[in-house]
């Protein structure tokens, strides 16, 4: 293989690894597009520290049946790790009809992918509605803006610089019929991505010797309501 997208959910990602023993992905690059930051180190304890290019995908789309998965967001973009196999990877993801672009850095994809889903996932998932109803409430709305300037805080805690008061504008103009999957995965009463989106932000602040009240609260609320 030339390359391996690892496309499942975090919760599932340990099991999905025993169907890919180490061997079989010789000299193959390994893409994973899952959300969080963990994910990363548990491939390359898999597959070794230079088989692995994180990359990221925006976009809201739901599974309907085997096989067979239905895009609801107008836009479908992946954001790559640079690397001397990055520019053949892009060609092949444009000619499917992606939007694709290259990254300065590995942390740059990781976190600005964490900073742009995490504070909707957070909000849409404990409220419990669709992410219009957070903007239009304003103790929620200013939840929102609270999860995303702490998101941006640990980022550059990390080394990427993130405009929050730009970030704060984009989000709020996501569109207002927008659910998250982790809000969809609590609906359906499937375990969720709580600790890989919001308990990685919580966990890497705590490294920097940063609070983040506000992320924590929305962490803390979901995990309360988890089976």
């Amino acid at each position: 293989m030339d390359a391996l997208s690892v496309t499942t959910k975090a919760v599932q990602l340990t099991d999905a690894l025993e169907r890919v023993p180490p061997g079989a992905a010789e000299g193959t690059l390994v893409v994973p597009f899952l959300n969080g930051l963990d994910h990363v180190e548990l491939l390359r304890r898999h597959f070794g520290s230079g088989a692995v290019s994180p990359a990221s995908i925006s976009i809201e789309s739901e599974r309907v049946g085997s096989g067979v998965v239905r895009q609801l967001s107008r836009f479908a973009l992946v954001e790559l790790s640079p690397g001397p196999r990055a520019d053949d990877l892009r060609s092949e993801l444009e000619d499917a009809g992606l939007d694709v672009s290259i990254a300065q850095s590995e942390a740059d994809v990781l976190w600005r992918k964490l900073a742009l889903l995490a504070p909707i996932a957070l909000t849409t998932t404990l409220r419990g509605s669709e992410f219009g109803g957070v903007v239009a409430d304003p103790a929620w709305r200013s939840r929102l803006q609270g999860c995303i300037r702490e998101v941006a805080a640990v980022a550059a805690a990390e080394g990427v610089e993130l405009d929050a008061d730009g970030m704060v504008a984009r989000i709020e103009r996501m569109p207002s019929d927008l659910r998250s999957s982790m809000q969809k995965d609590r609906d359906a009463g499937k375990p969720t991505e709580i600790d890989a989106i919001g308990g990685a932000i919580v966990r890497a602040a705590a490294r920097h010797g940063l609070d983040v009240p506000t992320t924590r609260e929305l962490v803390d609320g979901i995990r309360a309501g988890e089976p």
